[in-house]
């Protein structure tokens, strides 16, 4: 049986996802001038969700191994790259709070997002993860994080991801969501900006409970990602999130805080 066009388009961002990360772990420079005294004696990927909204936040996800970093307030997006670790059990759930600091560095003509986590109390002063990402969009210092530094805990990370599409119309009201793998759709009111522009764009949604979707009634929306979450103000965790396969599909420079998210399950 041929594959169908959802499992096609997760194979080209499976791919291209691959490429960049390869590109990446390539980059001795990255390595070698960006990594701190210690050595790391493993590395997998990750990605690094970065907001800041009158409050600055990290939330860094390294699914192959299990494991989120989150300091409990709020969640955004989005460099991809390599987390560097010695020891699981560095980044066991049990430990509790521990430090991050984030920097915006440059080596040669590149920028890139450096992440360093170590005891809460300073501990030896060695890191036990850094993590290092390409930042081509320098979302570092166009959210004010760099210098940035707070607490968060390791936790286990489980997540589930389907094939979505985002779509709206240029006489429509309403931009529309399907999520034909898991039987869901959404919809929510278009901000006043967006009433007169087209969106369509496929992707990916991440979600960690499929049960509690429909709880996602406010949404972060932006060109690189959509966060559905329980409320805008107070939500510490999102209950799911959108990336689009090519970012430049959702061609929106401003971030729009929707409320009014509508989950309903697919008919047919």
């Amino acid at each position: 049986m041929a594959p169908n066009l959802s499992e096609l388009e997760e194979l080209k961002r499976a791919v291209e996802a691959s490429q960049a990360l390869l590109s990446f772990s390539q980059d001795t420079r990255a390595r070698s001038g960006l990594l701190p005294k210690e050595e790391f004696s493993f590395q997998t990927p990750a990605e690094a969700l970065l907001f800041n909204s009158g409050q600055k936040a990290l939330r860094l996800e390294a699914p192959f191994i299990g494991k989120e970093f989150t300091d409990k307030l709020y969640i955004g997006s989005d460099p991809a790259g390599l987390l560097y670790y010695n020891d699981l059990n560095d980044l066991g759930t049990e430990r509790g709070e521990v430090q991050y600091h984030i920097e915006q560095r440059t080596e040669g003509k590149r920028a890139y997002l450096w992440i360093g986590f170590q005891a809460k109390d300073g501990g030896t002063g060695s890191h036990h993860a850094v993590f290092i990402a390409f930042d081509n969009k320098r979302s570092v210092t166009a959210l004010g994080l760099d210098g940035h530094k707070y607490t968060g805990k390791w936790e286990d990370l489980s997540i589930s991801s389907s094939s979505a599409l985002v779509d709206k119309r240029t006489d429509e009201r309403f931009i529309k969501f399907d999520v034909p793998g898991i039987g869901k759709t959404a919809k929510m009111p278009a901000p006043n900006a967006l009433i007169a522009r087209g969106i369509r764009a496929k992707g990916t949604l991440w979600f960690k409970d499929i049960s509690k979707l429909k709880r996602g009634i406010s949404a972060d929306f932006n060109g690189d990602r959509i966060v559905f979450m329980e409320s805008a103000l107070l939500s510490t965790d999102f209950t799911a999130y959108f990336i689009p396969f090519e970012t430049h599909e959702i061609s929106i420079e401003s971030t729009f805080t929707i409320n009014g998210v509508e989950w309903s399950d697919k008919s047919g």
